[in-house]
C-alpha cells in the first residue's frame, strides 16, 4: 500500500499536521472532524499568542509567528489577528518575584503603583497589585478562520476533509494500525495522527494505549459592558487565582478561569457530557475578580457562556510524535494550541517524510516519559 494518513481531528492540530505533512510529502492524506471543521476545542479557544519565556517553546513559537505572518500576508482564508498587549498581575511578593525575574523578550516588570504611567488601562484598579509583566506585542488571533487557513493550504495541495465524520475505530494488526472506522465506512490506512484534543485518551485506548494526559475544565464568560469601551482590554490575568480578562474586537470581554496543574487535574471528562454553563463557583469567583480588578465590569450583561475541556501534559509540554503502536502517532498540547500547532505539524511531518527533526523536537518527544506507550 502506498503511504496513506489518517489524521483524526479538524482543529487547528489536525490542520496543521495536514498541511505540513502535505507540504513535505507525497501521501494520501485524510482528515476526519467528528463536527464542522475547528467547531469543537478550536472553536472554544481564547487564541492568545505571546512569548512565555520557555527556552524549549520559544523556537516553536517563534516558527509559528513566521508561518502566520506568511498567512496574513496572501490569505486563503479570512485569518484575523488583533495586537493587544498582555498583564499578568501579582498581588503579593511571592507571585511578582517570578514577575520580575522573567527574561526581557517575554515581557516588562511594572511595579503596581507604575502601571498607570506604563499601560493605557484606565479601567485597571491597580490598588491591590504588587506589580505586573506587561507585554505590548501579544494578540489574539481568530481561531476557526486560522484553521481554515491551513485547510485551505492543504486542500490546494490535494488533502480530504471530511467533517462531520466521527473515527468509531482503529483496527490494528501485529503492532500497526491498518484502518480507520466510521459508522459507516472502513478506511484502510498506513498511519494514524490523533491529534483530537480532549478525545485523544479514548482514541489512543482504540489501540491499546494508555495516554498519561489528564484534562480540566476550562470556563468562560462573555461580557457586554453597559457602556462601550474606548478600546479593546489586554488580556489581564491574575497569577494567583487563575481567572483573567480578554478584550474583544466586538468590545465584548472574555472572563475566564485558566486550568490548573497536571496535579490538580481531573483524569479525564467527557466533552459531550459537560454543561455548557459556567459553574457557580467559577462564577462566584470571576465576579470577585471583576470587582477587585475591573469594577467597570460589575453591571455588565454574560450574553455566552461555555465550558471547554483542555488536556494538560505531565511536564507542561506538547506530546508530538510516535507510540509504541506502529505507524500510531500523537498530537497533545498542554493547551496553547494556537501557538504550538505549527511547530507539531512541521515534528509529525519530518518523522513521516524521515526528515531530519526540527531541534525543539526533542522537547515535545514522548520518548522523554517512561512507559510502554512511548515507542522507545
Amino acid at each position: 500500500m502506498d503511504e496513506t494518513v489518517t489524521i483524526i481531528g479538524g482543529g487547528i492540530a489536525g490542520a496543521s499536521v495536514a498541511y505540513h505533512l502535505s507540504e513535505h510529502t507525497e501521501a494520501s492524506i485524510t482528515v476526519f472532524e467528528r463536527n464542522a471543521i475547528g467547531a469543537e476545542t478550536t472553536a472554544r479557544s481564547t487564541a492568545v499568542f505571546r512569548q512565555m519565556g520557555d527556552s524549549e517553546l520559544d523556537p516553536m513559537k517563534r516558527y509559528a509567528m513566521r508561518l502566520y505572518n506568511e498567512f496574513l500576508a496572501d490569505p486563503r482564508a479570512t485569518p484575523r489577528y488583533d495586537p493587544i498587549g498582555r498583564l499578568e498581575l501579582a498581588t503579593d511578593d511571592e507571585h511578582a518575584a517570578p514577575l520580575r525575574a522573567a527574561e526581557p523578550s517575554v515581557g516588562a516588570y511594572v511595579e503596581g503603583e507604575e502601571l498607570a504611567a506604563i499601560t493605557p488601562v484606565p479601567e485597571l484598579e491597580t490598588d491591590a497589585v504588587t506589580g505586573a509583566l506587561y507585554d505590548p506585542n501579544a494578540g489574539i488571533f481568530s481561531p476557526v478562520e486560522l484553521t481554515h487557513e491551513f485547510v485551505e493550504r492543504a486542500r490546494e495541495n490535494g488533502v480530504e476533509f471530511l467533517s462531520n465524520t466521527e473515527v468509531t475505530d482503529i483496527e490494528t494488526d501485529d503492532g500497526g494500525v491498518t484502518a480507520v472506522r466510521t459508522v459507516s465506512e472502513r478506511h484502510p490506512t498506513t498511519r494514524v495522527v490523533c491529534a483530537a484534543g480532549p478525545w485523544n485518551l479514548a482514541l489512543g485506548r482504540l489501540v491499546g494505549l494508555e495516554l498519561p494526559l489528564r484534562h480540566t475544565l476550562a470556563p468562560i464568560a462573555r461580557l457586554e459592558p453597559t457602556e462601550a469601551l474606548p478600546h479593546p482590554l489586554p488580556n489581564i490575568k491574575h497569577g494567583a487565582s487563575g481567572y483573567y480578562f480578554l478584550g474583544q474586537p466586538d468590545g465584548t470581554v472574555l472572563v475566564g478561569h485558566s486550568p490548573g496543574s497536571y496535579a490538580d487535574a481531573g483524569t479525564e471528562y467527557d466533552p459531550e457530557t459537560v454543561p455548557e454553563t459556567v459553574p457557580e463557583e467559577v462564577r462566584s469567583g470571576m465576579t470577585d475578580a471583576i470587582e477587585r480588578f475591573l469594577p467597570s465590569l460589575l453591571d455588565a450583561e454574560i450574553v455566552e457562556e461555555w465550558v471547554g475541556v483542555r488536556s494538560l501534559t505531565p511536564d507542561g509540554h506538547p506530546i508530538v510524535g510516535p507510540t509504541a503502536v506502529d505507524g500510531f502517532s500523537i498530537v497533545a498540547f498542554n493547551s496553547e494550541g494556537i501557538q504550538l500547532a505549527p511547530a507539531t505539524g512541521r515534528v509529525i511531518a519530518a518523522n513521516v517524510a524521515d526528515e531530519t527533526q526540527p531541534g525543539y523536537a526533542e522537547a515535545v518527544s514522548p520518548a522523554r516519559f517512561d512507559g510502554d506507550w512511548t515507542g522507545e
